[in-house]
């Protein structure tokens, strides 16, 4: 029985203390890029809700496999910047972390818009060029053309 409750103090307080270092040590690593994390998984969250809402638009089934490669993002995206992180640590001439992150938002932003796409029944980058180009009568007259 003392052999028990030593193992069980062990795990409890080592472990356990171990475990709030190694959280502790990571985040205090990770500090300078924080605001790139939450960006970054702001955008895999709000690609995430345009993601379902555009299958249930598509008359799609809601299916876990979709959500599993949302989840597999929420690791692998955060993973690659903080590596690309640790890479601009050893080589500080070449600008990893925003590359890094330009990259995967690119992505989500893609991946935005192919959502908005579906949800809407129209491209909003194709009006947003034409308003670049053009300005605000070549957008008017854009819509104008859809219309008929």
């Amino acid at each position: 029985m003392q052999r028990l409750t030593s193992i069980s103090s062990f795990i409890t307080e080592d472990v356990f203390g171990w475990i709030v270092f190694l959280i502790g040590a990571l985040l205090a690593f990770v500090a300078p890029i924080n605001n790139l994390l939450l960006f970054t998984g702001f955008a895999i969250v709000l690609d995430v809700f345009t993601g379902v809402w555009a299958s249930r638009s598509r008359g799609e089934t809601f299916n876990s496999k979709k959500l599993s490669r949302s989840w597999a993002k929420m690791v692998l995206y955060p993973g690659g910047i903080i590596f690309s992180f640790w890479a601009e640590k050893l080589a500080p001439e070449i600008p990893f972390v925003k590359g890094a992150t330009y990259l995967l938002i690119a992505i989500e932003g893609k991946s935005l818009e192919e959502n908005f796409s579906d949800i809407l029944g129209f491209s909003m980058m194709k009006y947003i060029r034409v308003f670049i180009t053009r300005g605000r009568k070549g957008l008017l007259e854009e819509l104008n053309n859809k219309e008929k």
